[in-house]
């Protein structure tokens, strides 16, 4: 280990390990940014889970799902859709996208270097 290393403090590991990848450190001990929304759901994405609003809130503490859907696609990354219908207030059926990445192995290359070059910027 480097000084610039010791430094920086123990680092903290978020999410599981990618397939194919070590684990993603997003952040250090000492620093008191969490790692950012659309990476956290963008891994996700590319551990192979799916989600719809309210499962991206309750699993993610995401509550803008397809805002955070939308930010990830401007980034070159396709995120496949169909709609669904769940349970929502009272038992009623609620309409909502269930998300997922588009499974083609060059989105998943571009998912995973977009994962690892922010990685690199928050180290």
């Amino acid at each position: 280990m480097d000084q610039q290393q010791k430094d920086r403090g123990p680092e903290v590991v978020y999410g599981t390990t990618l397939p194919g990848h070590e684990q993603i450190t997003t952040r250090t001990e000492c620093s008191t940014k969490p790692p950012k929304k659309w990476v956290r759901i963008l891994a996700a994405f590319v551990r192979g889970e799916e989600m719809h609003r309210f499962s991206a809130e309750a699993r993610h503490a995401d509550h803008t799902l397809p805002s955070t859907v939308s930010e990830i696609q401007r980034k070159g990354i396709v995120i496949s859709r169909r709609d669904i219908s769940v349970p929502g207030y009272r038992g009623q059926l609620a309409h909502v996208a269930l998300y997922w990445l588009d499974r083609d192995p060059e989105n998943v290359a571009r998912a995973r270097a977009l994962l690892g070059a922010e990685v690199e910027r928050a180290a």
